[in-house]
């Protein structure tokens, strides 16, 4: 009876460790697509066939690559996922190429442009402009 026990007792904290292992795999795996500049692997077969994993890793590529693009200048990336992640990244996409077509407008001469959508920046922008066109 004692030996059924120490039996049950060891598979429970086998079938514990298992679980735990699972677990640390998979905050292992997202936390690197969040935090590390390498991709990892892939997904952990744990949960490769689940669609809200799948569903959350296309949206994490995606903001890494939409930004990694942004850093390098390029607002081009079309970003496809919904919530307020994808959301504020396109709202922010969306303000950086309108003021790149501003600065174009300035560039050309035409010094009545103003913006008031990026608080600080505006404010300089504005200042800027109103400068250059008592210049």
């Amino acid at each position: 009876m004692q030996e059924q026990r120490n039996e049950l007792a060891v598979a429970d904290i086998t079938e514990k460790n298992a679980v735990s292992l699972t677990h640390n795999e998979i905050l292992e795996y997202f936390s690197s697509l969040l935090f590390s500049p390498a991709l990892p692997f892939g997904m952990p077969d744990c949960i490769k066939d689940n669609p809200e994993a799948k569903r959350i890793e296309q949206a994490m590529l995606e903001f890494r690559e939409a930004l990694k693009m942004a850093r390098e200048g390029d607002f081009s990336y079309k970003i496809t996922a919904k919530g307020f992640i994808g959301g504020t990244l396109k709202g922010l996409q969306a303000n950086l190429n309108h003021m790149t077509w501003l600065t174009r407008c300035v560039a050309d001469g035409d010094l009545e442009q103003r913006m008031d959508f990026i608080g600080e920046f505006s404010s300089a922008f504005n200042s800027m402009t109103e400068r250059l066109s008592f210049a």
